[in-house]
């Protein structure tokens, strides 16, 4: 869901304002508390929507997930992450070992709306044979 047009361009007005203010009153001291007290205060005035609130969040969950010591190396290029990580229904990994312990068995295959397992063996080798087959 990508968020609208006029949200974003509310919350740039909200967060020129509450700039435009804290350079009104000085960068002297703790002038980011009243940054983000300004933030606060704009954000009931002009009516930011939800999705500006969990856009930032989902960016700041992104930066995390970057800065992470555990995962070395994480490069995040979407802020959706944590939504498509909800959505993870199956995880496929390759013969590295680093989940199977190098152990891998055929379980299943799913092919749009067909299921083929052990007991369908036998009927996916002879469909995968009459495909190849049909290249040639």
């Amino acid at each position: 869901m990508e968020i609208n047009r006029l949200t974003k361009v509310l919350f740039v007005a909200t967060m020129i304002l509450s700039f435009v203010l804290v350079s009104l009153r000085g960068f002297d001291g703790v002038w980011y508390r009243y940054f983000i007290r300004f933030v606060l205060l704009f954000s009931y005035i002009i009516p930011l929507s939800l999705r500006v609130n969990l856009d930032m969040g989902k960016i700041v969950y992104s930066w995390m997930m970057s800065r992470d010591g555990e995962i070395p190396g994480t490069v995040v290029r979407s802020s959706t992450i944590p939504e498509e990580l909800g959505r993870i229904v199956y995880l496929l990994t390759d013969k590295t070992g680093t989940l199977t312990q190098n152990e891998m068995v055929f379980k299943k295959l799913h092919l749009g709306t067909v299921s083929y397992g052990f007991e369908s063996f036998e009927e996916l080798a002879t469909l995968v044979h009459q495909y190849r087959s049909e290249e040639r």
